[in-house]
């Protein structure tokens, strides 16, 4: 399939825009949008637990910094690990199964004014599309 698009070829999309959402949540540098609300567990509330999860982010100087997709392997969270970011930290911790986010994180939020290496600028949003997999009783 790498035969389809040749390198360096300007590609154009079509996009739509049909309507502008309000995040559901936008609150201290952490604006998320549900696309599907996903379901109830016997885990919700409690903090001894791990969520999988799938993810894509990015920053406006890089389309790629995390892609779980990529190495077909998802994350893992430990809800009180300092594994992710502050603001994604906040996200997962009420994450539910099958659930399906956007999530806008501030700089603040996400690295700050370091950066994240050549991935992540300093003082750059960080936008994350979530997909959670499985939530799991440590």
């Amino acid at each position: 399939m790498s035969n389809i698009v040749p390198a360096n070829t300007p590609i154009w999309v079509y996009v739509k825009v049909v309507a502008k959402v309000s995040p559901g949540t936008n609150q201290g540098g952490v604006k998320s949008w549900t696309f599907d609300k996903g379901e109830s567990t016997s885990f919700d509330g409690l903090e001894n637990k791990e969520i999988i999860y799938h993810c894509i982010a990015s920053s406006k100087s890089h389309t790629n910094v995390l892609n779980s997709y990529t190495r077909h392997l998802p994350f893992r969270y430990a809800v009180g690990q300092k594994n992710v970011v502050p603001g994604l930290r906040k996200v997962l911790k009420n994450a539910k199964k099958g659930q399906k986010i956007f999530v806008l994180l501030s700089p603040e939020q996400a690295y700050g004014s370091s950066g994240f290496g050549d991935l992540v600028g300093p003082n750059e949003s960080i936008f994350y599309n979530l997909t959670i997999e499985d939530i799991k009783e440590l």
